[in-house]
């Protein structure tokens, strides 16, 4: 793909040498480029795990780096909004590209008064969605990017059940004709505060659902986590929102849609989710040197 991607920039104009793909051993090759003196700013979109590492290289060398990296997003649903809809919007969000977007809603927490009802059509919508090919027409999950995450998936899902959740639907690899790394839809009730899919970047088709009594015990459930990329809510209370948009610890906060990445906003993480921004005016500056100048006449 990413050959793809710099051949379409070719094809568009870009000038020879501008833009560069890389192959070889990734640790070799970011040492080599981190520590070029042509190099000034570093921008990556990854893992928390790389990340680390690449911070780490960039402080030695000095170097301004961007990261982008993992999220655990959190969307709540208050008691006052139309399932229906919040329903179809959740399960698009959540299955889109198999759940493999950083800042896909992960953790839906959900007024207990309709959590019951929510759970069901969401787990309904989930269940039914067709699962295969993606160059096929009448398929609209496609598959994960490769074996380990399928791996992630069964293990998350085992563990989540093995510490008293409820496995709602799914919870099973899915065989396909011509292979392929395929997952079930899965959803997953009340799953434990400290299992794997509720402390690690989930990053695949694994819904976790819990209800909540009050705005105050929603908050803290969306904040029970190193994360903070993207949060949700789904409400029409002007005093919750207000409440929320203060109080949710994530870079993007987005009321009744699951919007939150465009050109003209700061797309940032907060905690493990990284360092700086993308897009916007703050993510332009962070490629310019702030020059102070004084003259006296």
């Amino acid at each position: 793909m990413l050959v793809a991607i710099a051949q379409l920039c070719v094809e568009a104009g870009v000038p020879a040498g501008v833009l560069n793909v890389l192959y070889g051993n990734p640790a070799m090759i970011s040492k080599a480029v981190i520590q070029a003196p042509q190099i000034r700013h570093l921008s990556f979109t990854g893992s928390v795990p790389v990340g680390r590492e690449l911070a780490a290289l960039a402080g030695r060398e000095l170097k301004q780096i961007t990261l982008e990296l993992g999220g655990h997003s959190a969307a709540i649903i208050d008691r006052d909004v139309a399932l229906d809809t919040v329903v179809e919007l959740s399960v698009a969000a959540k299955f889109r590209n198999a759940g493999q977007i950083c800042h896909a809603p992960a953790r839906f927490l959900v007024h207990e008064s309709v959590c019951d009802e929510f759970v069901a059509r969401f787990a309904a919508r989930a269940n039914a969605l067709r699962v295969g090919n993606g160059l096929r027409e009448d398929v609209q999950m496609g598959p994960l990017i490769h074996e380990r995450r399928q791996a992630a998936m069964r293990r998350m899902t085992q563990d989540a059940v093995a510490g008293g959740a409820q496995l709602v639907c799914g919870g099973e690899a899915l065989a396909e004709a011509g292979g392929g790394s395929f997952w079930r839809p899965t959803v997953l009730l009340n799953a434990a505060p400290d299992s794997l899919a509720m402390t690690e970047e989930i990053f695949g088709p694994v819904a976790l659902v819990m209800p909540y009594k009050d705005i105050d015990e929603a908050i803290a459930l969306a904040n029970g986590t190193r994360y903070g990329l993207a949060a949700y809510a789904f409400t029409n209370s002007a005093n919750h929102m207000h409440l929320l948009q203060q109080e949710l610890h994530a870079g993007s906060v987005a009321f009744n849609t699951y919007a939150v990445s465009c050109a003209e906003l700061p797309f940032s993480g907060w905690g493990d989710s990284g360092v700086g921004s993308e897009s916007g005016p703050e993510g332009l500056m962070a490629y310019l040197h702030t020059k102070s100048v004084i003259k006296a006449f």
